[in-house]
C-alpha cells in the first residue's frame, strides 16, 4: 500500500481548512469561496475575538514537538496549524474557529460521523473515508464550532484520530462554557 507524501497529506488538510459547507445537505460539499473576512457580532458569537493559534498550550506544543507553520482566514474559517516538522514525518495538527457554521452545518460527504461529547459542549468526530484525515468538531452555539483537524503522514487514520482526539479536550477547555 502506497502513503500520500507529505505535500499530499498537507494539501488534504488545507483542502479541510479552507472549504467550508454552506448548507448541511446530503451530496458533495458546497465550497463556496469568498475574499472576505468572517464577521462575528460578539453578543451573538463567543468566539468573535478567539485568535484559533491561542487554543493550544505552549506545553501541548513542546510536548508534540510541533512548529508552527500557518495562521490565516478561509472561507468561514479561521485557522491555526503546526507540523511535526520540515520532514514531514509524523502529522500535523490544526484548529479551525467557524463563527457561522455549527455542528448541524458539518459537512459529511466522504466522512464517518459518531456523536462526541467534550467537557461540557456537544461534539462529533468525522472519520475521512478515503484520506487520512480525522477531526473534533466542539460545538459551541448552534451557529459556531472549532474543529481540531489530524493528519497523518504516515496514512494512518487511526494515528490522525489520536492527534485530534488527545489535543481536543485542552482546546475544549479554553472555549466558552468549558472545562466542566
Amino acid at each position: 500500500m502506497q502513503h500520500p507524501t507529505p505535500a499530499i497529506a498537507s494539501a488534504i488538510l488545507a483542502a479541510l481548512i479552507t472549504s467550508g459547507c454552506t448548507t448541511a445537505t446530503a451530496g458533495t460539499p458546497n465550497t463556496t469561496t469568498s475574499s472576505t473576512t468572517p464577521t462575528s457580532d460578539t453578543t451573538k458569537d463567543p468566539l468573535a475575538r478567539v485568535d484559533p493559534c491561542s487554543l493550544l498550550d505552549q506545553a501541548v506544543i513542546t510536548a508534540n514537538h510541533l512548529q508552527s507553520d500557518t495562521s490565516g482566514i478561509g472561507p468561514g474559517t479561521r485557522y491555526c496549524r503546526w507540523d511535526t516538522g520540515a520532514s514531514g514525518v509524523g502529522y500535523s495538527l490544526a484548529i479551525n474557529i467557524y463563527d457561522q457554521a455549527g455542528l448541524d452545518q458539518l459537512s459529511t460527504a466522504g466522512f464517518t460521523v459518531t456523536n462526541y461529547p467534550i467537557g461540557s459542549h456537544q461534539g462529533r468526530t468525522s472519520k475521512d473515508t478515503v484520506g487520512h484525515t480525522c477531526l473534533v468538531s466542539i460545538g459551541v452555539t448552534s451557529t459556531s464550532r472549532v474543529d481540531v483537524v489530524g493528519v497523518d503522514y504516515g496514512g494512518q487514520l487511526d494515528r490522525a484520530c489520536v492527534v485530534a482526539t488527545t489535543v481536543a479536550p485542552a482546546v475544549e477547555q479554553k472555549l466558552p462554557g468549558g472545562g466542566s
